[in-house]
């Protein structure tokens, strides 16, 4: 890593004349399972952005480099699922530059927003015919803190973050979709009519577990109750089971797909596969890979 004048801290810069290509040769060997389907969705937990602006006293943030966009486009990504508890480590900021990378890569997002009805906007994508909705929300939202990062909480607050001499305002109504079984229920059943297949995103439970805990397990069924074809679940960082409710799947957790960990149980992941059309989910495969 070498430093440079964009405003990113040395653990999360690299070398301008070859960031683009490095995100992409990361992305190399997985692009294969990803750039072949109709529509390949990832969760993405980092900002993309060049601020230097941080969530105040969070011990682990995350930043990336918007080049990481065009990679992820690159390599088959169509819609990155955004309500986690790392997409707001830059703040606002942060979260603006990583909507407007995105949006440059054409690739759809949702679970994160300036407002709350922003942040549950679902992300509409159309392919062949079929018109698939995708979802997004968390568990996880920092209340710990004196800023939370729930878009659902405080939208009437303004917090004011004081960083290197300067000064942040911070809505609270800015954030990431908040999960509870009633507003996904309202979500799921305001989209329903729009798209033939329906697909939720969850982030949430406990690290390093591979079964749900009953918070993700009342939260999905809600889910598949209200309409969701598939539920997808992450957080863990290690892959769960899979389990048919009424006729959809609930995916408990990925695993991871890059990351740096070093434990041996994270290093083995799954990328998931879904057949599904206006009847449900037809088929569900899981393609072993290994970081």
């Amino acid at each position: 890593y070498d430093a440079g004048g964009d405003g990113l801290s040395g653990r999360a810069r690299i070398d301008p004349a070859a960031r683009a290509r490095s995100h992409r040769e990361i992305l190399r060997d997985v692009r294969p399972l990803l750039d072949h389907v109709d529509v390949a969705s990832v969760n993405l937990e980092t900002p993309l952005t060049t601020t230097d602006w941080r969530y105040p006293g969070k011990t682990f943030q995350f930043t990336s480099h918007p080049a990481a966009a065009g990679a992820l486009a690159d390599a088959g990504v169509d819609y990155a699922a955004l309500g986690n508890n790392h997409v707001f480590d830059a703040l606002t900021p942060g979260l603006d530059d990583t909507r407007e990378a995105l949006t440059r890569a054409e690739i759809g997002f949702s679970g994160a927003g300036t407002t709350r009805d922003a942040a549950w906007a679902p992300a509409i994508v159309n392919r062949g015919g079929t018109t698939v909705a995708y979802l997004s929300c968390t568990t996880i939202v920092g209340e710990q803190y004196r800023i939370d990062w729930s878009a659902d909480r405080t939208g009437s607050e303004t917090y004011t973050v004081e960083q290197g001499g300067r000064t942040l305002s911070v809505p609270g109504s800015a954030g990431v979709a908040e999960a509870s079984a009633d507003r996904l229920r309202t979500e799921i059943e305001g989209v329903r009519d729009r798209a033939d297949v329906v697909v939720v995103q969850i982030h949430g439970g406990d690290e390093y577990q591979r079964r749900p805990t009953g918070t993700m397990r009342r939260l999905s069924e809600a889910a598949v109750d209200a309409g969701a074809d598939l539920v997808v679940n992450h957080h863990p960082h290690v892959t769960g089971g899979f389990e048919r409710r009424n006729g959809a799947v609930i995916a408990w957790s990925l695993g991871n797909l890059v990351f740096d960990q070093v434990l041996w149980e994270t290093l083995r992941s799954y990328v998931l596969v879904v057949h599904a059309d206006a009847d449900g989910v037809r088929r569900v495969m899981a393609e072993p890979i290994v970081l």
